[in-house]
């Protein structure tokens, strides 16, 4: 095989690599691209979570609190129960 055959054979073994490396260069950006806007959905759920938090945690405070205030439950519902 001559020299000039020889480079050929190398330029276009090389040219293949290099156009299966470009796939996997579009395919590893696909997959980026995919994670982005699974981080997106991912963290405008976790801001809806954490101000349900919020709002749940606030509930249960405001209902401790009434609990405390009332505190004729307990001995009404023991007075109630007696015969």
């Amino acid at each position: 095989m001559s020299d000039v055959a020889q480079l050929r054979a190398e330029l276009a073994e090389l040219r293949a690599g290099l156009a299966e490396e470009h796939e996997m260069i579009r395919d590893l950006q696909r997959v980026i691209v995919a994670k982005d806007e699974q981080i997106t959905r991912l963290s405008a759920e976790n801001a809806r979570l954490a101000e349900e938090n919020t709002q749940l945690r606030g509930q249960v405070a405001e209902l401790d609190r009434q609990l405390k205030m009332n505190s004729t439950n307990s001995s009404f519902a023991t007075v109630v129960s007696k015969p």
